[in-house]
């Protein structure tokens, strides 16, 4: 059996405010995995990250990176761990030449292929760091993250600032890069489309549970929403679970879950079936007036 790369095991992290930002989270990330981390804002995305990090100690619980603690890697530095987070920047003087230079006496810094990242999307290198846009900035962040080669790659809205074709360009760079190095990269994002063809699974957060872990392939395979009749709303198999309803005048709406996939084929014969988008299946674990996923929605 693979052994993860990230392993989260019932961490909690609670703030001196009281919130309690994670609520015994359990969740892991293998080798060659892309793992989207989504919620609404303070789910816990963040602290999330920040923890994996080994920026914050956990309140009670664990995270460990390479099966070592993460405040192991935040201490000793290294080139298993790299990312993009909130206020993570270079001082405002430094331009991407000098960024080049600084991280190449690290040794596991590839210098060239930073520059040609760079390059892609943003000619001036020799310009400080200050004088770059926003979607600059994060482009030469991602940038140099992925040159250090990390085994986990952990990113905080990455695209954040980026125009549409440069977070395309950014989404199927980080799943080639999950893919060729067997590294695990764990993103956070709010447009969800960015992550609906690279991602292989998706973890939703919401008030710091974890209320969904699932591949997102099977995911879309097993979640139907069913348009139903008064007299069809008994006549639902057993092994159905009901993600949420919603009830017309003359009809009812039904989102339910089967990893039966005959079960759900012989549905749609019956009733006018649809799969869901990510947006649709976000929408509706998050809502807080439908019940969420359990955990064993996990695949």
């Amino acid at each position: 059996m693979t052994q993860p790369l990230l392993e989260a095991r019932a961490l909690v992290r609670d703030y001196p405010s009281g919130t309690r930002a994670l609520d015994h989270v359990t969740l892991q990330a293998n080798p060659g995995e892309l793992l989207a981390l989504l919620g609404k804002n303070g789910a816990g995305k963040t602290t999330f990250l920040r923890l994996a990090f080994g920026l914050l100690q956990p309140t009670d619980g664990e995270i460990r990176i390479l099966s070592q603690p993460a405040t192991t890697w935040a201490a000793t530095g290294g080139k298993h761990v790299a990312g993009v987070g909130e206020n993570w920047e270079p001082p405002r003087w430094a331009s991407l030449a000098m960024l080049a230079d600084l991280h190449a006496d690290t040794g596991c810094f590839d210098q060239k292929s930073f520059l040609q990242w760079c390059l892609r999307r943003n000619p001036k290198l020799h310009h400080p760091w200050s004088q770059l846009s926003k979607g600059q900035k994060r482009w030469a962040l991602c940038g140099l993250a992925l040159a250090r080669q990390p085994d986990v790659l952990l990113l905080d809205e990455p695209a954040d600032g980026l125009d549409p074709l440069a977070r395309k360009d950014l989404f199927e760079e980080l799943r080639s890069y999950a893919d060729h190095h067997a590294a695990a990269v764990i993103v956070t994002t709010h447009i969800l489309a960015d992550v609906e063809r690279a991602a292989d699974r998706i973890a939703i957060l919401d008030h710091g549970r974890l209320v969904l872990d699932a591949n997102l392939e099977s995911l879309r395979e097993q979640v139907r929403e069913i348009e139903l009749t008064p007299t069809d709303t008994h006549s639902l198999p057993d092994d159905l679970q009901i993600l949420g309803r919603r009830r017309d005048a003359d009809a009812e709406t039904c989102w339910v879950r089967s990893s039966n996939l005959e079960t759900l084929a012989a549905l749609a014969q019956r009733h006018k079936t649809r799969g869901l988008s990510l947006d649709e299946l976000f929408t509706l674990v998050a809502n807080e007036h439908t019940p969420p996923f359990k955990q064993e929605v996990k695949i």
